[in-house]
């Protein structure tokens, strides 16, 4: 006998009913956290004014964000979803006269995903972050002190690239043990 708490009909519900189901699933807003402590660097040599000088780029972004659960649970949910995700946050430096390019590793859904930077960020990895070729909708920040608050001007003097929709909290966040 099934579980009460299992809905085992799904499966016999007509295919245009199943799909508008996994549709509305994928089109749910989560919380997208971007970590971006430096987790690497590419160091290389190069000539500074006639010196020479090894210079270095930090790698980062991550998140623990669930992947999409719609992407994995059947062939069927898959071919419905995956029109609303896409591989973001990819990181690109230009030094000189290198080029380096991390490919995007964070599936999110760029329409209903509330962006959530955590933690530290270095000058580059705020760049990074808000040089991205689609911008987020919705994004939601924690500024602690309060009277740092001026930290975020440049996003919001960005019109290109500033999120539609803006949150932030002055209260200090519980750290955890």
């Amino acid at each position: 006998m099934a579980d009460s708490g299992t809905f085992t009909c799904f499966p016999r519900l007509p295919p245009e009913i199943r799909i508008a189901i996994w549709e509305k699933v994928a089109n749910l807003p989560r919380n997208l956290d971007i970590w971006a402590p430096k987790t690497g660097e590419v160091t290389y040599s190069a000539e500074v004014h006639g010196a020479p000088t090894d210079k270095w780029l930090e790698t980062f972004q991550y998140t623990t964000t669930q992947f999409p659960g719609c992407l994995l649970a059947n062939q069927e949910s898959r071919s419905a979803t995956c029109k609303y995700f896409e591989l973001s946050f990819e990181v690109g430096y230009q030094q000189d006269s290198l080029m380096f390019f991390y490919q995007p590793e964070i599936m999110s859904n760029v329409t209903m995903d509330r962006v959530c930077p955590m933690g530290w960020y270095s000058d580059e990895a705020v760049l990074a972050l808000w040089s991205a070729e689609t911008k987020p909708s919705s994004c939601a920040f924690n500024v602690f002190p309060p009277d740092q608050v001026f930290a975020l001007e440049p996003l919001l003097s960005s019109p290109k690239n500033a999120p539609d929709e803006i949150c932030y909290t002055t209260r200090k966040l519980r750290q955890s043990s």
